[in-house]
């Protein structure tokens, strides 16, 4: 078991830090302060009082300003921190971002990053260095098919994910260096193998909602879900194909492909190569 586990950032309550802006509290609050320092002003609920004109005029910048730090607040959480602000908090952990990388991969990779102080032994060691050896590597699954053998599978971010050998061979080499693999370990750098299958599913729908707009909705919410499990090791299932083509207005979902829950193995990744969306519209 790795000593480390990136968390689910999705499942962190909102930091305390982050403020809940409220412009109608901040004029609330401000007319409150008005009256301590002058009992006799009484005219603040009318609209037209240049005191209160005044106050609504600055509580807008006030606004603005809280606005502010909360954007400087979320630019030092690593849940929250986007661009160059994600590049200078990732320097702490000694991780540049590769060419093009967006936030959310870079982001998992800084948070993996913790893994490189241990030689590659623990899993989450081989995949921090499997994914810093090429921008191009997606996902990595490790087996140990026997004591002291490690095989790691690649997943490419190009295509339907086959790793091309050139990306092995980069992988390989990382991994193969001293200060990286442990003495005792045979490590093994393949291709993830790619499982292609088809989402085909019939919505049924009520006449009325225009059909083309809701197959069109359905057909995105499948495509989104497709390439979320586009990765090694991970699974399909025909309640989350049913969740997603579920959108706004549709009253069943049929699914006639895939047959059954696809599971992948731990070098394997599952690739959807088609998504079809037929009609069933309602008397």
């Amino acid at each position: 078991m790795t000593r480390f586990a990136a968390p689910d950032l999705t499942a962190l309550a909102a930091p305390d830090v982050i403020e809940t802006l409220d412009y109608e509290a901040i004029i609330v609050a401000r007319l409150a302060r008005l009256v301590e320092l002058w009992p006799g002003y009484d005219v603040g609920a009318l609209e037209t009082d240049p005191l209160r004109i005044a106050q609504e005029a600055e509580g807008y910048f006030e606004l603005l300003l809280r606005g502010r730090v909360n954007d400087a607040a979320r630019a030092v959480l690593i849940t929250h921190a986007a661009g160059s602000d994600l590049d200078h908090l990732a320097a702490l952990f000694g991780t540049v971002r590769f060419s093009g990388e967006s936030d959310a991969d870079f982001r998992a990779r800084v948070l993996l990053s913790l893994e490189a102080f241990a030689a590659a032994g623990p899993a989450g060691a081989y995949e921090y260095h499997a994914r810093a050896a090429d921008a191009r590597v997606k996902g990595v699954g490790l087996s140990v098919p026997q004591p002291g053998a490690v095989t790691v599978a690649v997943l490419s971010r190009e295509g339907d994910g086959t790793a091309s050998a050139d990306l092995v061979a980069a992988v390989r080499s990382r991994l193969m260096q001293d200060d990286i693999r442990p003495l005792t370990d045979a490590v093994t750098v393949k291709p993830a193998t790619i499982t292609a299958f088809e989402i085909s599913v019939t919505l049924v729908v009520p006449a009325g909602p225009d059909p083309a707009v809701l197959q069109a909705a359905a057909k995105t919410a499948l495509g989104t879900l497709a390439a979320s499990r586009h990765q090694v090791g991970q699974a399909v299932y025909l309640s989350s194909i049913i969740a997603a083509a579920h959108v706004s207005n549709v009253q069943a979902v049929r699914v006639a492909s895939p047959a059954a829950d696809l599971v992948a193995a731990a070098d394997e990744a599952l690739w959807c190569s088609a998504i079809t969306v037929a009609m069933e519209v309602l008397p």
